[in-house]
């Protein structure tokens, strides 16, 4: 087994922010066959609104509700491809 250590917080420029939330689902979507996602105390950015590729992938997206973290849209996202996904929430 090999393991990549992918940090979410980190890794979109500023001049990126446009597709940050494409670029964050598409690095949980490399993620495969297994994630373990490590939660901080805070919620995330929360974009004005959902921007993403016109493809079928991202479908569920464009019916999302407004108002949502990335951090939550990647949770639901990784949720969705129903792989083996654990959440750890950071309690120290």
């Amino acid at each position: 087994m090999h393991i990549t250590p992918v940090d979410l917080r980190w890794g979109v420029t500023e001049e990126e922010t446009q597709q940050a939330l494409e670029i964050c689902l598409g690095e949980i979507d490399n993620c495969r066959p297994f994630f373990i996602g490590l939660l901080g105390r805070r919620y995330g950015w929360c974009p004005d609104e959902y921007v993403a590729p016109d493809e079928p992938r991202y479908d569920w997206l464009r019916h999302f509700p407004s108002g949502y973290s990335i951090t939550h849209l990647e949770m639901y996202a990784r949720s969705r491809l129903r792989l083996c996904t654990v959440f750890l929430p950071r309690t120290v």
